[in-house]
């Protein structure tokens, strides 16, 4: 069997496989994204003279970049609520809006332009902007990679708007 043959056939084992990972803090299609690299990284190294079925192959590295990528992530699953009152105490006072100035598209939603806003104008770490929006830190590592992706988009297509 060819390779594409094979990465055609089996696209649906690669997504079965990533949705089971869904809630664990990385977005759904980043997820699927890497089960398909596993299936095309299973399909270039299968070798049918081994006696193994592909499906199996393919499993064990689709799961294994679908664990890279969490692990990449750091998914610790801190959540604002957890943090002591000496944590927030060492936090930057509310007041101290330096981020402003940053000039993002109207056509993005606001949330997503307040996290760019005080990620890269203010300074903030994940932990930082999840107290000072009440999210949780996983929340805002997605509104960040979501918003960068609009970006993105809207520069690569400025007539589209969104």
């Amino acid at each position: 069997m060819d390779r594409e043959r094979l990465i055609l056939e089996h696209q649906d084992l690669a997504c079965s496989i990533a949705l089971k990972y869904r809630d664990k803090g990385v977005p759904t299609e980043d997820l699927k994204q890497e089960a398909l690299l596993g299936l095309i990284e299973a399909a270039g190294t299968f070798d049918p003279a081994l006696g193994n079925q592909f499906s199996t192959h393919a499993s064990f590295r689709i799961k294994k970049r679908v664990l890279e990528a969490l692990t990449r992530e750091g998914k610790t699953g801190l959540r604002a609520s957890e943090l002591d009152d000496g944590m927030l105490a060492e936090l930057p006072a509310p007041e101290q809006q330096a981020g402003d100035d940053l000039q993002l598209p109207e056509a993005m939603p606001e949330l997503e332009k307040r996290v760019l806003s005080l990620s890269y104008g203010e300074k903030l770490s994940f932990k930082e902007i999840s107290i000072r929006l009440g999210l949780s830190v996983e929340k805002v590592k997605q509104l960040k990679q979501k918003a960068l992706r609009r970006l993105r988009s809207m520069l690569a297509h400025p007539q589209d708007g969104v």
